[in-house]
């Protein structure tokens, strides 16, 4: 191979490595994760709760949905977006609010919890007792949530919230839950809508003060946190020299 073409060749090479880094900088984000179930499946939690911006006449800051059904009233209460106070609005399977966020090329898909992973997280894992407690932030009253691996204090980590929240702790604060266009026990509780149901009416949120499940009203109105799954397979790469520099990538299953 002529110098030039070789050096060319080499890159195009490096140039590939330096996007699928960047693409994939996500998928290896292993200190920031939280392990959901026996199998040791690991995710990581959105920044902040899901809010919607003034998508209602009544409110500009809508953020205690009311659970998120397939039922037949699409128009007022899309993904539990809705002050309406009857089950039957929101009956259905779950439509996620996940399927609301957009990704990344290489990333995987938001989602909701299941009640089972929830529970996992705050009782289940591996020194769960020692990875959750309630803490003010900003003067804000909330639970949070340490990844796996973190060897610090809750009051360590609120001590340095900026540096630790960078490094995946999670803050849930007490928002409350909504009845209709009343918004209750704002600042002294939080509910956390899971992605499981009970029965037509009625589904499973989490009480996170008390880090136990309770069985609800779909129409009440509680807060949503998601969750984006961490990818543990290797991603290689084969560079085929004939083609001159076409890469195929492939993940094992």
């Amino acid at each position: 191979m002529p110098a030039f073409c070789a050096i060319n060749h080499l890159v195009k090479r490096l140039f590939v490595y330096i996007v699928l880094l960047f693409a994939c900088i996500n998928l290896y984000a292993a200190g920031d994760a939280f392990t959901i179930n026996s199998n040791g499946e690991q995710v990581r939690f959105a920044p902040s709760n899901l809010s919607v911006d003034a998508v209602l006449p009544a409110t500009e800051d809508f953020h205690l949905f009311g659970w998120s059904g397939k039922s037949r009233y699409r128009v007022t209460d899309f993904y539990g977006i809705a002050f309406v106070r009857a089950n039957d609005a929101y009956a259905g399977d779950f439509l996620d609010w996940g399927t609301l966020q957009s990704v990344q090329p290489g990333e995987e898909a938001w989602r909701t919890l299941t009640a089972d992973e929830w529970m996992y997280i705050l009782k289940t894992r591996p020194n769960a007792a020692n990875l959750a407690g309630e803490a003010t932030i900003d003067g804000n009253k909330g639970f949070v949530l340490l990844p796996d691996t973190c060897s610090l204090t809750i009051a360590q980590v609120v001590a340095n919230w900026v540096n630790a929240q960078s490094r995946g702790a999670v803050f849930l604060p007490y928002q409350g839950y909504r009845d209709g266009t009343d918004i209750v026990q704002e600042g002294e509780v939080g509910y956390y809508w899971t992605a499981s149901a009970k029965d037509s009416k009625q589904s499973i949120y989490i009480n996170i003060n008390q880090s136990s499940q309770v069985t609800g009203n779909r129409y009440l109105g509680c807060s949503v946190r998601l969750v984006q799954p961490v990818c543990k397979h290797t991603i290689y790469l084969h560079v085929d020299d004939a083609s001159m520099g076409k890469v195929i990538i492939f993940k094992p299953q």
